[in-house]
């Protein structure tokens, strides 16, 4: 059943669907169902964000002017100090739906380790 629902275009904007089963099963036996099915669209990717949006956002919030942060230490960025991360916690809650911790926001070495543990968080990892 999970095929046929996945072939329908916007399914989650269908609403409530009623559904008529008929199954056989061996010899002369069968059986008719009828269900209403809600639907939730459960997607699996790592994030609506990009790891190239994220990484934009936080040069614009810091206020950093060159590209080195991309592969250096997030200890080695002067502006990712104590208020830095506060800037960069509001901007994860605004784009990935959730509040993270000091200690999550101390966790991540690089940037992408940030981006990745943003997108698990988000994702209910």
């Amino acid at each position: 059943m999970g095929a046929w629902l996945s072939q329908i275009n916007d399914l989650e904007k269908k609403g409530p669907l009623k559904i008529l089963a008929v199954g056989f099963g061996s010899g002369l036996s069968w059986g008719l169902g009828s269900i209403d099915v809600g639907v939730q669209r459960n997607e699996v990717r790592m994030s609506k964000v990009s790891f190239e949006e994220f990484a934009r956002e936080f040069v614009n919030d810091l206020e950093i002017d060159d590209e080195h942060f991309l592969s250096a230490n997030l200890k080695d960025v002067p502006q990712y100090d104590s208020m830095g991360k506060i800037t960069v916690s509001l901007t994860i809650a605004k784009r990935f739906g959730f509040q993270i911790s000091y200690e999550g926001l101390e966790k991540a070495d690089i940037l992408h380790s940030l981006y990745e543990y943003s997108c698990k968080k988000s994702n209910g990892v």
